[in-house]
């Protein structure tokens, strides 16, 4: 295989000229850029569902034993709603996703936590509650719900309670424990000192009517040209169970398509994914605009229309897998050209490969930064190779993109 030979600068603030040069790529190694290049969302004039810092990161990393063994989270009318035990911090993994486990509680009510310390070193832990849904969490009252003292002693259980403000609406709330060790306060995104833990969970206000709220567009993943099936998922954040609903999406400005789901059985804060009997049809390569909305649960009229429709913007750049040589060329305008790294990247993510692909790039300068999963299709025969032809690659890193080129999955 043949050297790729172009360069990786980098632009950081401690070193403003470093240069990498790229060596011969294995047979299974891509390069790929960024993924919202691939397919791009955006919730213009949509509901949004938050979104949460979850690269927690820690100056020192190892099995200290620090972080959370147990969080129980109750009412008194109904205790013990989550009662998650787990293992304390041990290094590899800081953040864990516990959403799917669900405390529910009316506005004014009283939420009662028991949370068990670290098994072998100091800890100390914060409870905060995103109550504007805003996707951040203040560390000030009352989003920052509890600070524990520091616990000298592993395996202690703290205990206490906080109380819902009575004007809280109906919804879903992300609630955060964090944790450090040897009394240092776990700020609601780190980092952290030590490498402890950091677990979240879901509030669940319940509206007294029939109400869905809508969260995320699951297909198409990585649309293509030609049909596409549409998905997209809904929690009922109300106290009664759902058992029907009308469906919707809408490509564009087109006429939107209607489904009726009925037989269901859609529990208070369950999360349900409803899939299309009719495909979008998708054209050509080029941008589309496709939003999804629910109506009419269990035939009683819309609750809180404010969070029923989702809306994404996609892009598609194929209709079919990549096979053959292509070119990374800025000017280049033939069928098999890429403008840039970012376009090649999208492509290879979103069609993968169905036979050996080869991609020249014109010399020049390219501001970008590449993470290289794997890609669909790719094997020992079906290669991907770069010839670079002497371009630079540069990106000027920072603490939140740190790398020129990540493998990650490769």
């Amino acid at each position: 295989m043949q050297n790729a030979s172009f360069f990786v600068k980098t632009n950081k603030q401690t070193n403003p000229n470093i240069m990498k040069k790229f060596l011969p790529f294995k047979a299974s190694v891509f390069l790929v850029s960024m993924m919202l290049f691939c397919i791009q969302d955006s919730y213009a004039q949509c509901y949004s569902t938050p979104n949460y810092c979850t690269a927690i990161t820690a100056a020192n990393n190892a099995n200290f034993g620090m972080g959370i063994q147990r969080v129980n989270l109750g009412t008194s009318v109904t205790p013990n709603q989550i009662n998650n035990i787990t293992t304390a911090g041990q290094g590899t993994q800081i953040y864990f996703d516990y959403t799917s486990q669900i405390v529910r509680a009316a506005a004014g009510d009283s939420v009662y936590f028991i949370v068990r310390g670290g098994n072998s070193n100091q800890t100390l832990f914060r409870i905060y509650l995103d109550y504007d849904n805003n996707g951040t969490f203040a560390t000030t009252a009352p989003e920052l719900v509890f600070t524990s003292p520091n616990l000298t002693v592993v395996n202690t259980d703290v205990s206490g309670s906080f109380v819902l403000p009575t004007t809280l609406t109906a919804g879903v709330y992300r609630i955060r424990v964090a944790s450090d060790g040897q009394g240092l306060i776990p700020q609601p995104c780190g980092p952290l000192t030590y490498s402890a833990e950091y677990e979240d969970y879901t509030l669940l206000v319940p509206a007294s009517t029939p109400d869905l709220m809508s969260g995320k567009i699951t297909a198409p993943a990585a649309p293509l040209v030609g049909n596409n099936t549409v998905a997209f998922n809904f929690t009922n954040i109300s106290t009664t169970t759902i058992t029907s609903v009308d469906i919707y999406y809408q490509l564009n400005n087109n006429t939107p398509v209607f489904q009726s789901l009925s037989s269901l059985s859609i529990a208070p804060g369950a999360t349900y994914t409803a899939t299309f009997t009719t495909q979008v049809s998708l054209p050509t390569t080029g941008s589309y605009s496709l939003r999804t909305w629910t109506d009419n649960p269990n035939f009683l009229g819309n609750n809180t229309p404010a969070n029923d429709t989702i809306c994404r913007t996609m892009v598609t750049y194929c209709s079919a897998p990549l096979s053959g040589t292509y070119t990374i060329n800025p000017t280049g305008t033939a069928i098999n050209n890429f403008t840039r790294f970012g376009s090649a990247d999208s492509a290879l993510i979103a069609c993968g490969v169905s036979g050996p692909v080869e991609i020249n790039v014109t010399p020049g300068i390219y501001n970008e930064n590449l993470i290289i999963p794997a890609i669909p299709g790719a094997s020992a025969i079906n290669t991907i190779k770069f010839f670079g032809g002497g371009a630079t690659l540069q990106f000027n890193c920072d603490a939140n993109n740190i790398s020129v080129v990540r493998l990650q999955g490769a």
